[in-house]
């Protein structure tokens, strides 16, 4: 993995992933910015969250790990509401 920070001092990893990893978790992503409680506790809205993705000028290859990981913090009930 390449290890990178910002000049606000927040830490940025780069790790290589396979195609299929990659869809899944970018599935997983989006399924989870239209889902309204994961949305709310890291930017507030999915609408804030567009935005936010604008940021970074157009990539289109991004997976945000923090969002990724408040999956893990759903109950089981909210995960199947997200993948269904």
């Amino acid at each position: 993995p390449i290890l990178g920070s910002t000049v606000s001092g927040g830490l940025v990893t780069v790790h290589r992933i396979s195609e299929a990893l990659f869809e899944l978790f970018a599935a997983l992503q989006e399924r989870l910015i239209h889902y309204r409680s994961a949305v709310l506790i890291i930017l507030g809205s999915a609408k804030n969250f567009q935005w936010f993705r604008k940021l970074d000028q157009g990539e289109h290859n991004v997976i945000y790990g923090d969002l990724l990981v408040l999956y893990l913090r759903l109950t089981h009930e909210q995960q199947q509401e997200v993948i269904q």
